[in-house]
């Protein structure tokens, strides 16, 4: 495959990813797509009883690699639905307030996608001293377009019916893509264009792939899915596939920046929730180095990923983090360069396919 063709199929796949709607505790449709692009590739592959999507494919060793990537997106659960429709909501994962008023909303609660917004009190019938306060998502609610109750659960919106903010997939100048969900519908993209590219190459160690569910709210589906994997194979090393928050934007000095947008994949060394394996850090940048891979180094900072748990499942695996350097995670819209989501690509198959030590 020419490189442009290869680079516009993980393109268009970010697309379908990014526009697919699948909220913490709610991912089958996610789960959905990815079966249907890696089903013809894998050895095993099953759906476990949290959601998890568990695929194998085997090499010439019991012993395994794992990589993981989440396949919820941060979202809204409706909490009360009022007599003239307007409804109230809470967060599913870790919303900035800030960035929430006046966005577009997207919900499916019978099938069918329905669009809204999210309201608060308007600034023309506040106090002065109230417009410049920072609206809490208590006083926020969602406008569907409904004149009552009874016409929002005829749609399906009741209580617990979930919903996201929504801005559409953009391709942007200078190679730049935008959209919803990039966090972790990028990490789910590089698994799946791993796992074709290595599927008629020669494997010394058995790949193990999990597209865990629930991580923005606590990893829970990735302690159960590295487990799972665990108990089948001997693993030796895992890597968890992520957006990251990148910086380069004004206002932030170069000490204060995790990433960086157009520098390649970002390689971890710590977070709140793992300090990176040194053996799994070092032969990512030996790898990168050797292959002519653009990575960069993430600065240590905040946040978790999915490698926070697996790391310590069972007996413990030396692990560690890829990401694609992102703009505006955790809010309705993210910014990426689609070279840094190849490389991304690009880093976990040649770690995958290099003779492991």
């Amino acid at each position: 495959m020419e490189r442009e063709e290869y680079i516009s199929k993980i393109v268009e796949r970010q697309k379908q990813l990014s526009e697919i709607l699948g909220v913490s505790g709610h991912e089958e449709k996610v789960v959905e797509f990815i079966q249907n692009e890696v089903k013809d590739i894998m050895n095993e592959l099953w759906v476990d009883v949290n959601g998890n999507l568990i695929g194998i494919m085997k090499g010439e060793s019991e012993d395994g690699v794992l990589l993981d990537a989440h396949t919820d997106e941060i979202g809204f659960m409706i909490t009360h639905v009022d007599e003239k429709g307007f409804c109230r909501f809470t967060s599913l994962g870790g919303w900035d307030p800030r960035t929430l008023l006046g966005q577009s909303v997207i919900a499916e609660p019978i099938g069918k996608r329905i669009h809204g917004v999210i309201g608060a009190l308007p600034p023309h019938i506040t106090k002065v001293e109230e417009r410049t306060k920072p609206v809490p998502i208590e006083q926020m609610f969602i406008d569907f377009g409904f004149i009552s109750k009874k016409e929002a659960n005829e749609e399906g919106i009741i209580v617990g019916s979930v919903a996201t903010a929504y801005s559409g997939f953009q391709e942007l100048v200078n190679g730049k893509l935008k959209g919803k969900a990039f966090d972790d519908r990028s990490g789910c993209n590089v698994l799946i264009q791993t796992a074709i590219n290595i599927a008629n190459k020669k494997r010394s160690h058995t790949v193990c792939f999990t597209w865990s569910t629930q991580e923005e709210v606590g990893a829970r589906g990735a302690r159960t899915s590295a487990f799972t994997v665990m108990e089948k194979f001997n693993i030796i090393m895992a890597l968890a596939c992520e957006n990251t928050t990148a910086a380069g934007v004004p206002g932030v000095a170069p000490y204060m920046s995790p990433s960086l947008m157009g520098k390649g994949a970002a390689i971890t060394l710590m977070d709140n929730s793992m300090i990176a394996s040194k053996k799994v850090r070092e032969r990512l940048i030996k790898i990168a180095e050797s292959e002519k891979i653009p990575y960069q180094i993430k600065t240590p900072s905040g946040g978790g990923t999915d490698a926070g748990v697996i790391h310590i499942t069972k007996h413990g695996v030396p692990s560690g983090v890829v990401s694609v350097p992102g703009r505006y995670i955790h809010s309705p819209c993210t910014i990426i360069d689609r070279m840094d989501l190849v490389a991304a690509c690009d880093l976990v198959t040649a770690f995958v396919l290099h003779p492991m030590d």
